[in-house]
């Protein structure tokens, strides 16, 4: 278990920690960003990541982000524990219980969807970079 700065730099050489959290809190902040995506998912011709399953996807698999809340847990402030336990949960919620492919109308209609998108923009408060 990582619990110091010292042990993540051993453990993770290769990414820094503040790039790591400035690469997970943009995934989470498009997450939370319902003006974007009721402007940019609903269009006909939009490219192929404009999408809920790709939102989604950059954040949990690109970001690895249920690793980056084992592993950076040391580096967090009360706050931000809390922001990102409440994000975790709500997210995996919503995925536990929304189909397998996520199509853009019914996500952005869905009340699951809402609540992931509130508590998006707690986490990204939380973790405001400077």
């Amino acid at each position: 278990m990582i619990k110091t700065q010292s042990d993540y730099d051993q453990h993770y050489p290769q990414v820094p920690l503040d790039r790591w959290k400035r690469n997970v809190v943009e995934a989470v902040e498009r997450i939370g960003d319902k003006h974007y995506q009721s402007t940019h998912w609903l269009q006909d011709d939009r490219p192929a990541w404009e999408d809920p399953n790709e939102v989604v996807s950059v954040l949990v698999d690109d970001c690895v982000f249920n690793l980056f809340l084992q592993d950076c847990a040391f580096s967090f402030s009360d706050q931000q524990h809390e922001a990102a336990a409440n994000f975790s949960l709500t997210l995996n919620s919503f995925l536990n219980e929304a189909p397998e492919i996520l199509e853009a109308e019914e996500t952005l209609n869905d009340p699951r969807w809402q609540d992931v998108q509130s508590s998006a923009i707690g986490f990204v408060a939380a973790f405001a970079l400077p």
